[in-house]
């Protein structure tokens, strides 16, 4: 055998074998012991604001189990054109301010500056004693979709009774002074009795620190109205964690696989600063809506003794900073810093005694109009699943 022929004999073989040895590593069966791929992350795309398709708001809408203005009458929800989706899913935070607290899922709200549905993210929150949530939801009407308020209904009450609508509340305030600085005008409504409504009159009752009263008051419901009586709840700052609401430009969250979890926090030592609400909406709003009222929006002072009671109107003492003051500044002079836990060791109020003998009417001045950062972002370490 020629030189020639065995080099190329020996050229054709070495070819061969190393296709066949390409082959074992690439496409074909390979025994040797090799490390796993390591698993695949998951990567939250409510997170990935940098493309634009989510947006954590400085301003809007609070959840409304963490906190909803109570107005004097209730009215028909807001009606809007267009149909909210469904809702997405949602994950709640890891970090956890309380360990009585529990989550409560975020809900479509509209936005009419955007004319468009924002997601009002869930809150932690620290249920009132003896309360459940009933959470709101949209109905569909003729002019588009209406939304229901929810409430805090008692948890002794197994089925909701439907009422005729009340009449308008004859609430006027306090007529004589109070008996003391640490009292607080509970104001007076409509109870249903025997299938009539009775007035029931207003009264001075003694505020207790940390604590917040709120009046009874009716929900509007197309089915009717719901009493909701009085009931003692928790002073702001010690209710949870409320996070800021999300707008995303494209319909990201109907993707596969798609959750959020909220990462932006509404700063509340900061809120009472800038706190607005909307009555027919039954919402507080939080950030810049300084100036003329647009869309039924008014600052928190202004609805106080004009609409209802709000989280910063005479309904405690100002000392004690257990609900709202005769300020916004009184109710959170005391406050806690984020994720801290609540103290636990006040126990409920019982149920405020009527003392109608002495009333005086109370006024709300804020003077504060400096627009601050109010949202506050998680810890990156909270972020992951």
């Amino acid at each position: 055998m020629s030189g020639k022929l065995l080099y190329w004999r020996l050229a054709m073989a070495s070819w061969v074998l190393g296709a066949m040895v390409t082959w074992l590593l690439v496409g074909g069966q390979w025994t040797g012991a090799q490390e796993a791929p390591a698993e695949p992350e998951e990567i939250d795309v409510a997170w990935d604001v940098e493309d634009g398709d989510a947006e954590h708001l400085l301003r809007g809408a609070m959840h409304e189990a963490f906190a909803a203005p109570v107005p004097f009458n209730p009215e028909p929800g807001i009606v809007v054109p267009k149909e909210p989706p469904a809702p997405i899913n949602e994950m709640p935070p890891e970090m956890r301010p309380d360990a009585d607290s529990i989550w409560l899922e975020g809900y479509w709200a509209w936005d009419d500056e955007l004319e468009e549905f924002i997601w009002i993210s869930g809150v932690y929150r620290v249920p009132p004693p003896g309360r459940r949530w009933v959470p709101g939801n949209w109905r569909k009407v003729a002019e588009g979709h209406q939304w229901n308020a929810g409430f805090w209904a008692a948890l002794e009450q197994d089925e909701l009774a439907y009422l005729p609508d009340p009449p308008e509340t004859v609430e006027r305030g306090p007529t004589s002074p109070a008996p003391s600085e640490e009292h607080f005008w509970a104001t007076g409504h409509w109870y249903h009795d025997s299938n009539e409504y009775v007035w029931r009159p207003g009264y001075w009752v003694r505020g207790h620190e940390r604590w917040i009263w709120i009046p009874a008051h009716y929900v509007w419901t197309p089915r009717g109205c719901i009493f909701v009586a009085g009931y003692w709840d928790y002073r702001l700052n010690d209710r949870g964690m409320c996070f800021a609401p999300v707008y995303w430009r494209r319909p990201v969250y109907l993707q596969t696989g798609f959750y959020y979890r909220p990462a932006r926090v509404i700063d509340l030592v900061r809120l009472h600063l800038h706190l607005f609400v909307r009555p027919s909406y039954c919402h507080y709003y939080y950030g810049d809506w300084y100036g003329p009222s647009r869309f039924g929006i008014h600052a928190s002072f202004a609805f106080h003794g004009r609409y209802g009671y709000d989280l910063y109107g005479p309904t405690t003492t100002g000392t004690s900073g257990s609900a709202a003051s005769t300020t916004p500044n009184a109710s959170a002079a005391g406050t806690t810093t984020l994720g801290a836990t609540r103290i636990a060791a006040h126990r409920v109020p019982g149920e405020p005694e009527r003392n109608s003998s002495r009333n005086i009417a109370i006024s709300s001045i804020w003077t504060e109009s400096c627009l601050g950062t109010i949202c506050k972002s998680l810890p990156s370490s909270t972020r992951a699943a």
